[in-house]
């Protein structure tokens, strides 16, 4: 996609400019000075992200709004990199200047301003705040900070070359040309110790291993869900995703079967599904075999699904009725 203000009219553009800046970082107010404006906005796919190319002339200072009006791209991160001029960036009561080949790191759902002279041109990557608060970051604490110089330009060449070179990349192309964007940026402000606690999930915040487990129970009627399936889902490798369960005593799939076998035995006892069968119980939860599902619930409960659905529907009689019977 490609938008200018070449072809509107002097007095609207400002405006139209800020309608094209709201559609990838949210609601701001500029103070554009005097003279003139133009601006463009190149967007393109790099990898599975978005890049944007963005180059607008003197701009005394854009103000985002309350972030609550950026729903839209608050679970966002954004990689800048300043490609000509020169600009400032400020976030989280911090300001970093930028001059051609500085990278910066800012969080859309937090309050920022920007601040650009000499005409200057800019390279932009968005990433979902999932794949980079995977690897254990707080990165609040990073925005608003200059990425190492030797970093920085090594992936100012990854950037540039994806953006102005665009390939028909296939799924593990893609993958990989993203994986290495991350890592790079990554290794750009992490110490070697910091590096490897960010590239490695096991050690990261407990709330990536709350995030797959709640993946796993919403998507337990899916009989294709998989380590596979969930490592590619989290953007982790299959390796890393069994790592996160050890500390619990149970592999990913002994999780999962476990998981199943819980929600099967929750609608057995639920008097409102009394009319579906056992069958259409362990099916709807991602078995795909009965005597199997049979023998895994007797391993797990000791009694037989029917046997565990008959003692729970007594358990529910009231207690003359529960003589009778």
């Amino acid at each position: 996609m490609f938008f200018s203000t070449k072809a509107i009219e002097q007095a609207c553009r400002q405006d139209a400019w800020l309608g094209a800046l709201a559609t990838y970082f949210g609601v701001f107010k500029a103070d554009f000075g005097s003279g003139p404006f133009d601006g463009s906005i190149e967007s393109r796919e790099i990898g599975i992200f978005r890049g944007l190319r963005i180059r607008n002339p003197l701009t005394r200072k854009a103000q985002q709004l309350s972030p609550e009006a950026n729903r839209g791209v608050r679970e966002q991160y954004s990689i800048v990199l300043q490609v000509s001029g020169h600009s400032q960036i400020e976030q989280a009561g911090r300001t970093v200047t930028m001059f051609p080949g500085n990278i910066t790191i800012i969080d859309l759902a937090l309050p920022s301003a920007f601040s650009c002279a000499l005409r200057s041109s800019t390279f932009v990557v968005h990433i979902p705040k999932q794949l980079l608060d995977n690897r254990g970051v707080c990165w609040q604490s990073h925005v608003a900070k200059p990425c190492s110089v030797s970093t920085a330009s090594l992936l100012q060449s990854l950037i540039f070359a994806s953006f102005e070179q665009p390939l028909a990349l296939g799924p593990s192309q893609s993958r990989a040309t993203s994986d290495a964007i991350i890592d790079l940026f990554i290794a750009g402000y992490l110490d070697e110790c910091d590096a490897a606690n960010a590239v490695d999930p096991s050690r990261a915040s407990p709330a990536l291993l709350k995030s797959i487990q709640a993946y796993i129970i919403n998507h337990l009627h899916d009989d294709t869900l998989s380590p596979a399936a969930i490592a590619k889902s989290h953007y982790i490798s299959e390796r890393q995703l069994h790592r996160l369960f050890e500390p619990s005593g149970l592999s990913v799939c002994r999780w999962i079967r476990q998981a199943r076998l819980d929600r099967c035995a929750m609608e057995l006892r639920d008097s409102a599904r009394k009319d579906r069968t056992i069958t259409e119980i362990a099916f709807g939860q991602g078995f795909n075999d009965s005597a199997h599902f049979s023998r895994a619930f007797r391993d797990e409960f000791n009694q037989t699904p029917r046997e565990y659905r008959a003692l729970a529907a007594r358990a529910r009689l009231p207690a003359r009725e529960h003589r009778a019977a």
